[in-house]
């Protein structure tokens, strides 16, 4: 390097920062001691590492009204010797977090946990919350502040499913990534055709219910895996059923099952199409109707993409004459595409 010899795999920052020449040249065959001596190790750089990590296990809540469940507050040490951390729990009104506050101390590996029951109140509006730890150790190191999400929702209901973001608010660092590849939906975008957090979605004789959360957060059913199961229930007189969503990567479409309180299945085809229509080129699929249209969507890094948006209403499904419908199961699979969700109604 810089015409000198050197038996170490890899090269100083200078090289990087003020340029350089690296000359070399390929043996026959491997020399398996150049480069293995204790000196010829890399270094390891340490600027910007913390001194501690925090976080909590899960990484998200789901909590029932009148209910509770559990989560862990755990702290590692990695560059500073085991001591003793303090914590505090700060919650939404609703949401009461046990214990509120305390301490325990970081065993010889520099570990440490504590188990936080968090219980909703039976009458608390089903939604997404946000629970924060702030901590310090007993040597006046702070900790990171670790937010812990919490959804107060009925078990398989529609908001208690919510595993993907896919709106985004119309700003410089867009938070969610519908079609994992950083594009999103335009909260803004929605908002400019009606469809708000909590609105009625009305299209064909159905009305379904936008899911209640902010933007950035999970918004829609990634539809796939199996166990993704809805409870529906058909007023009186209902006779049909639809899904609200559309897919990414294609036309997408697969099986769900209707099961009724007698215990009867009914499965049925569903197909939803792409959520940008192929970019414009193609026309919707599937029996779909169009129930929001919006001209652009949020990318990552990117701000607004010219390209429009879709959500879609199924085909409608004929229940079974003189049933109730109890639930629906969600297919374990797609073809196609993928298929995200967000509503479904019976009319």
């Amino acid at each position: 390097m810089n015409g000198k010899k050197s038996n170490r795999s890899w090269v100083p920052d200078t090289l990087v920062n003020k340029g350089g020449t690296v000359d070399f040249v390929l043996g026959g065959k491997p020399n398996k001691s150049w480069g293995s001596a204790p000196s010829d190790a890399p270094p390891s750089y340490g600027d910007g590492r913390q001194p501690y990590l925090a976080g909590a296990s899960p990484q998200t809540l789901k909590v029932e009204p009148g209910s509770a469940s559990v989560a862990a507050y755990k702290v590692q040490a990695l560059t500073e010797a085991p001591t003793a951390v303090r914590w505090k729990v700060s919650a939404p009104t609703g949401l009461t977090v046990t214990p509120a506050d305390g301490e325990f101390k970081l065993t010889g590996d520099g570990s440490g946990s504590k188990a936080l029951t968090v219980a909703a109140g039976a009458d608390l509006k089903p939604g997404a919350y946000t629970v924060t730890v702030t901590a310090a150790t007993s040597s006046g190191t702070t900790l990171p502040t670790v937010t812990l999400p919490v959804t107060v929702a009925a078990r398989n209901s529609v908001l208690w499913n919510l595993n993907n973001n896919g709106i985004s608010a119309d700003d410089t660092n867009p938070q969610a990534n519908f079609d994992t590849g950083g594009w999103s939906y335009s909260a803004k975008a929605l908002e400019a055709v009606g469809v708000t957090p909590g609105a009625n979605v009305s299209i064909a004789g159905f009305n379904f219910t936008w899911p209640n959360v902010a933007p950035g957060d999970a918004d829609n059913i990634l539809v796939g895996g199996g166990g993704q199961v809805l409870n529906v229930q058909a007023a009186e007189g209902d006779t049909k059923l639809s899904l609200l969503g559309s897919a990414v990567f294609g036309a997408a479409s697969g099986t769900v099952t209707l099961t009724y309180t007698d215990g009867t299945t009914q499965q049925a085809e569903i197909g939803f199409s792409d959520w940008t229509l192929g970019g414009g080129f193609d026309q919707p699929s599937f029996g779909n109707v169009t129930a929001a249209h919006t001209t652009y969507r949020d990318v990552m890094g990117g701000g607004i993409d010219p390209v429009a948006t879709y959500v879609f209403a199924t085909a409608p499904i004929d229940l079974k004459p003189g049933k109730q419908l109890a639930s629906l199961t969600l297919p374990t699979g797609a073809q196609g595409g993928v298929i995200h969700l967000f509503g479904v109604a019976t009319a």
